[in-house]
């Protein structure tokens, strides 16, 4: 009996279009987009990560979550199938807040073309590239499900605004990965998964290409001195839970204001002891603009639609005198010595 091989031709096999748009995505981009491992002083590993190469001069683009608490930092390229380029690189600098950080490498390994950004749409195609579960240059590809999408992942930071939200499987390992359009450009930036058990359930979030361009040129162009200016009242609120407790009727509870601060600067009152260990309760802050403030989250949305240098307007509820209005200059967390990072434990905002 004589037997057939059947033996596959990759040359003459046909692929769909979205395929090969996959594929061709892939040929271009593997060896741009970097597994991140991050370690402490003593060799133990705190971290682990993508990102991508941002231009020729060494700059990698990440999360700022991944390389946070790190002293060493391994980059590891897939420059072909069978071969890895392995390069140490050190923290230029970390915009907390936006969640993106950039690693300039030791040396370059190879030449990096231009980079090309653009905006997401719903229903488009999109191609995530990253190392989930440390798998290296894994791709997965989905749709764009929605944009302006807002998370918060703690509670003492603001919000991620303005994410784009895509259904492309995104697992632990994928954040700073590159999510890119079927023709190459950068849509966004992996940043988090929404879920119950922990394992990826088809909600993914990504931060804007715009976010991550902004971020990277003030990172790099100041050498990681300066991040781009983000708006604050310079106040450390209690959250409305305690304010709930309290049983002193709505607003969010001014726990101290910042010195050389903008409230402190407009009159806002924060709370104090006195003589004798008596509480001496703040302002509450009730509005902002046309911003009705319940909870810490109104604060955010409320600032996010201004820019630092713009005077707004707050009510505050004070004790013995009613709502009282005032006027206030808002400036950049920077400039009055804000941390972008708080402690967990505190259970407060810094706004």
């Amino acid at each position: 009996m004589v037997g057939t091989t059947h033996a596959r031709d990759e040359e003459s096999e046909e692929y769909s279009a979205e395929e090969t748009a996959a594929m061709g995505v892939y040929g271009r981009w593997r060896k741009l987009v970097a597994n991140i491992s991050v370690t402490d002083e003593e060799g133990d590993t705190v971290g682990q990560g993508s990102g991508f190469v941002w231009d020729g001069a060494g700059h990698v683009v990440t999360n700022a979550h991944v390389v946070g608490g790190g002293d060493v930092y391994t980059v590891t390229f897939g420059t072909s199938t069978r071969q890895q380029a392995q390069v140490t690189a050190r923290l230029l600098g970390a915009d907390k807040l936006r969640d993106v950080a950039v690693l300039r490498l030791d040396e370059v390994p190879f030449e990096c073309p231009p980079l090309r950004g653009g905006a997401a749409r719903v229903g488009q195609r999109v191609h995530v590239l990253g190392s989930p579960f440390g798998l290296e240059h894994s791709l997965s590809v989905g749709v764009v499900s929605a944009t302006g999408r807002e998370l918060t992942v703690r509670r003492e930071r603001p919000p991620l605004f303005d994410l784009i939200q895509i259904d492309a499987a995104v697992n632990r390992g994928c954040s700073g990965g590159p999510v890119l359009s079927a023709t190459g450009r950068v849509l966004g930036m992996t940043v988090a998964i929404a879920t119950i058990t922990g394992a990826f359930a088809g909600v993914g979030f990504c931060v804007p290409y715009e976010t991550v361009r902004l971020c990277a040129e003030v990172i790099i162009e100041s050498e990681g001195e300066r991040v781009p200016p983000f708006a604050t009242l310079g106040v450390v609120l209690a959250p409305a839970a305690t304010v709930k407790s309290l049983g002193v009727g709505d607003g969010l509870l001014v726990v101290e204001t910042r010195e050389g601060g903008p409230a402190r600067k407009a009159g806002v009152r924060g709370t104090e002891r006195v003589e004798g260990g008596l509480v001496v309760l703040g302002d509450f802050i009730v509005r902002i603009e046309e911003v009705e403030v319940r909870k810490v989250i109104d604060v955010w949305r409320a600032l996010r639609k201004f820019q630092v240098g713009d005077d707004i307007e707050i009510d505050v509820r004070r004790q013995n005198q009613g709502r009282v209005t005032l006027h206030v200059t808002l400036m950049d967390r920077q400039k009055i010595g804000e941390d972008a990072v708080e402690s967990g434990a505190l259970r407060r905002a810094r706004l």
